[in-house]
């Protein structure tokens, strides 16, 4: 399936895969992707984790002490990195959604709503335990102005991959 992700969702995508790297995992998780997006900040799943008032620093300890390896992937090992089979899950469920809901094109908030709706990562659990379910997740989205939600047309082309394809660069 082809289609265009808007450029926030790539940037995240991307500060996950280093997330990844960082955390010597060749596969990007869930947990990775929330950690995309607490590095990024500057997007509406920040925003709602704030809103929740889930404690950022905590989350991300928790998500680092689990998921951290011994050593670091290396820069030259970036090509051996992919989306786990839960990853492309999430990204299916976040187009599903906004889809769904008529938006034109997802947005971080629609991507942590399909983590927290479909992945048993530690991620999801924490939300969950803080009130992130994906019915409060909705109740939050449908009270957000329809102004702050992404009119933009698609802005880069990406594809989700088969089964643990490769990510190239972002």
């Amino acid at each position: 399936m082809t289609l265009k992700l808007p450029k926030e969702i790539n940037e995240i995508i991307g500060i996950s895969r280093e997330e990844a790297m960082r955390t010597g995992c060749y596969d990007i998780t869930p947990d990775h992707l929330v950690l995309g997006i607490i590095r990024h900040k500057d997007n509406s799943a920040y925003e709602l984790l704030a809103r929740f008032k889930i404690d950022i620093l905590i989350l991300k300890e928790q998500l680092n002490s689990h998921l951290s390896r011994e050593n670091i992937i290396p820069f030259e090992e970036s090509d051996k990195i992919s989306f786990s089979d839960q990853v492309q899950e999430v990204l299916r469920e976040m187009i599903v959604s906004a889809r769904a809901n008529k938006i034109s094109s997802p947005n971080a908030a629609r991507m942590l709503l399909a983590i927290v709706r479909c992945s048993n990562s530690l991620a999801a659990a924490i939300l969950k335990d803080h009130g992130m379910t994906p019915e409060a997740i909705i109740v939050s989205l449908d009270s957000t102005p329809k102004s702050q939600e992404p009119k933009e047309a698609y802005e880069e082309e990406e594809k989700l991959p088969k089964k643990k394809a490769k990510i190239s660069s972002l």
